[in-house]
């Protein structure tokens, strides 16, 4: 009884130590990128009207925002972005963006890509705030209350990150000799059509070289990896 128990003792104390070595280096890792994230989106609401699909994200990015493998100074933003449910595009559309007792007006700006619109306010928004969104395009105010999808995730921005550099393992050295900035998006549907949502994270050196991992935020699993 006592050998098996020593043995027990030992193993336990053998696996203690790795799994203490290794988070050690995946925290070393994760220490040196945090300079290099561009772009983290730390949280993303959703909502509607009667008019709009809404949705609305929020981290931390570079300013100015430049896709060119370097990493500049940080600042607070949040994104609001509307699709109309209809054909009709107004000529114009305003935005109030209300965060808890703050509120932050403008005017959006249609997409080149698509047709959506989006607006910018410079606040970083949590999961527990109340954010309430109203919409006029000069026939009346609609207001959508918005509601947190990433304060159900069970995996957050960084763990993301770090899932990312595992799945790329002796890819990613090849990028630590160079200039390289990291995005850390959320990949969603503004309808909602779409119920599953992800992390994209995607590392981008000074010469346009890309390496694209895709996260599930729920299972942790590795969706997608481009090299």
């Amino acid at each position: 009884m006592q050998k098996v128990l020593k043995n027990y003792v030992c193993a336990f104390f053998v696996l203690a130590v790795f799994v203490f070595l290794f988070s050690g280096c995946n925290k070393s890792i994760l220490d040196e990128c945090q300079s290099k994230i561009s772009d983290e989106r730390q949280s993303y609401f959703e909502g509607e009207t009667e008019n709009y699909y809404v949705s609305f994200s929020s981290g931390k990015r570079e300013s100015p925002y430049v896709l060119d493998g370097n990493s500049g100074e940080k600042v607070e933003f949040g994104v609001v972005t509307i699709k109309p449910k209809n054909t009709f595009i107004p000529q114009s559309i305003t935005y109030n963006v209300c965060v808890n007792n703050d509120e932050f007006k403008g005017e959006f700006e249609q997409s080149p890509f698509d047709d959506t619109f989006a607006g910018d306010i410079n606040k970083l928004v949590c999961d527990d705030d109340v954010l309430l969104i109203k919409i006029n395009n000069g026939s009346g105010e609609e207001v959508a209350n918005m509601q947190s999808v990433t304060k159900n995730f069970k995996v957050k921005s960084q763990k993301a990150l770090l899932i990312a550099l595992n799945e790329l393992e002796d890819k990613f050295s090849s990028f630590k000799n160079k200039d390289f900035e990291i995005y850390i998006k959320i990949v969603a549907d503004i309808t909602n059509n779409i119920k599953d949502k992800f992390y994209l994270v995607m590392f981008l050196d000074c010469e346009k070289n890309t390496l694209n991992v895709v996260v599930n935020p729920y299972s942790g699993e590795c969706e997608i990896k481009k090299v």
